[in-house]
């Protein structure tokens, strides 16, 4: 069971939790954090993951380096190292990282990472239960597989931001 701190408009902790998908999930005004990362090598190609059929949301479509969300106790910083560590076997300490921006969603403060490294693609380990695949992209390929469908973001105009921030 995933367990998620609930926050108020102010993105303070109210000191209610939530489990995921429950049936006490979040109600108005209540909000949760998620976190995307986007890793960039000197290329100015973004590393993708190939999400895993198994999962509920967009299975088997391309995704960003990698995202989650921030679970109870955790900082969106440790949240970020969690979930990279987790689904590609990847360490990166985000403790003097912060968000390039947030974006707010209904319940949801979206919090963005980028990060600029080379990382050397078969040394990562893919969590199978979440990653079938990983590989560079330009943002060209990118907006491509969006336009196509193949890829889990739906807004070109966000990806075209994302790139424009190197």
């Amino acid at each position: 069971m995933e367990y998620w701190d609930v926050y108020d408009v102010n993105r303070e902790k109210t000191g209610r939790i939530v489990e995921r998908h429950s049936d006490d999930w979040l109600k108005e005004n209540e909000y949760h954090l998620g976190i995307h990362i986007a890793i960039f090598n000197s290329k100015n190609e973004m590393l993708i993951q190939k999400r895993s059929l198994n999962k509920r949301a967009n299975p088997g479509k391309w995704d960003f380096s990698g995202r989650g969300s921030v679970v109870k106790g955790e900082t969106s910083q440790e949240g970020a190292r969690r979930e990279l560590l987790e689904e590609l076997g990847f360490d990166f300490d985000f403790s003097n990282e912060r968000a390039r921006f947030t974006i707010n969603c209904e319940n949801l403060f979206d919090d963005y990472y980028i990060i600029k490294q080379d990382i050397n693609l078969d040394e990562l380990v893919l969590q199978k239960e979440e990653v079938d695949a990983v590989k560079w992209a330009s943002k060209e390929e990118i907006i491509d597989m969006i336009d196509n469908d193949e890829f889990a973001e739906k807004n070109v105009e966000l990806m075209k931001f994302i790139f424009s921030l190197f």
